[in-house]
């Protein structure tokens, strides 16, 4: 399984493939970092990595994420649901939600703050 692929966008061709990021569930940009949640073992962590050189630049203990989603019942069937963290940044801090809390790490360590 591949990693987070970056594209040209006019030709589609790969530009550069992330190494570590496999089963990224979601993913952000902001000021050059690629904030990536990726699931590992049942379990989410965070991860950000400069978008030029592919390197980590930090990630984070294991977290649970929520499963609070909006989900559209098809045909009386609930599928199942993994957990996401619904991350959010703005180049000085990263937010998102594990469980009943909001945790706030800072931007360019990945500390918990």
């Amino acid at each position: 399984m591949e990693g987070v692929t970056r594209l040209d966008a006019r030709t589609g061709k790969v530009m550069q493939v992330y190494k570590g990021t496999e089963d990224t569930r979601e993913s952000l940009y902001c000021k050059g970092v690629l904030i990536l949640s990726v699931f590992r073992d049942g379990r989410l962590k965070l991860m950000a990595v400069d978008a030029q050189t592919g390197k980590t630049l930090w990630m984070t203990r294991d977290y649970s994420g929520s499963k609070m989603e909006y989900i559209t019942f098809v045909r009386g069937k609930h599928p199942s649901v993994d957990p996401v963290l619904n991350p959010s940044a703005d180049g000085d801090a990263v937010c998102f939600v594990d469980g009943n809390s909001i945790v706030c790490l800072d931007f360019k360590t990945g500390e918990e703050r």
